[in-house]
């Protein structure tokens, strides 16, 4: 998986790859009883970021930083979130491994595509 997600993040030409992963990791999380809220909260965060990154980009980077180990709290928290935390850590790490603040950015972006998409392939409580 680690592969994959660096992928995802990594290069644009990966959509396929994203829409593939997101599938399989939203379907996962339904399967194993993950409320949508809880999803939801990880993307919401992922959007503040955002807003913040268009005023201060070196505080949004703090904060996607910073993201890793409040993941890793709320998977204490509620286990089936699992799956989702190990795929954000690699692909945090992955997002701030550059030092160009563009192309941060533009993995950014590709990470909030692939959690709005695990969001919609994870279709609601069921």
């Amino acid at each position: 998986m680690r592969e994959e997600i660096r992928r995802i993040v990594g290069d644009e030409g990966a959509a396929e790859l994203l829409v593939k992963k997101a599938m399989e990791l939203g379907e996962d999380l339904r399967t194993k009883g993950l409320k949508m809220a809880q999803i939801r909260d990880v993307f919401d965060e992922l959007r503040q970021i955002e807003s913040v990154w268009m005023r201060n980009p070196q505080q949004a980077i703090r904060r996607l930083h910073l993201l890793r180990p409040k993941l890793y709290y709320r998977k204490r928290r509620h286990s089936a979130l699992d799956p989702l935390v190990q795929a954000l850590d690699i692909a945090v790490q992955e997002v701030v491994a550059v030092s160009s603040e563009d192309e941060m950015h533009k993995r950014f972006q590709r990470l909030k595509e692939f959690v709005e998409a695990v969001v919609a392939y994870h279709g609601g409580d069921r």
